[in-house]
């Protein structure tokens, strides 16, 4: 009995109408997973299974990912004009203390 009292209560599992209809509805994943109260990784496996099955459900437009330099300039632009002595220092110790080392941990083996 006390096992059960630790789990949580599993959620209740959209039935494939629910499925069809949270996904031909929606614009993304995320939003289906949040209508049928599943995660991502789940919505996207059943999706795969359905369409295996013949089921045919439209496709979303792939997420853009981000202009990483671009956001990196954009982030530097925001930075105090004095903070750029004190990146130099921080840079140094990203790469392990600025002095060309790297540092190792003995295991004692």
């Amino acid at each position: 009995m006390k096992q059960a009292q630790k789990r949580r209560s599993d959620p209740v599992r959209a039935t494939p109408e629910e499925f069809i209809a949270a996904w031909q509805s929606s614009n993304s994943v995320a939003e289906v997973a949040k209508k049928i109260g599943s995660r991502k990784k789940t919505v996207r496996v059943r999706a795969y299974r359905y369409r295996q099955s013949g089921i045919p459900l439209k496709e979303f437009p792939p997420v853009e990912l981000p202009d990483w330099d671009e956001l990196a300039e954009y982030a530097e632009s925001l930075l105090p004009k004095d903070a750029d002595s004190s990146n130099a220092t921080r840079d140094d110790a990203d790469r392990g203390g600025g002095n060309g080392t790297i540092a190792r941990h003995d295991d004692g083996a």
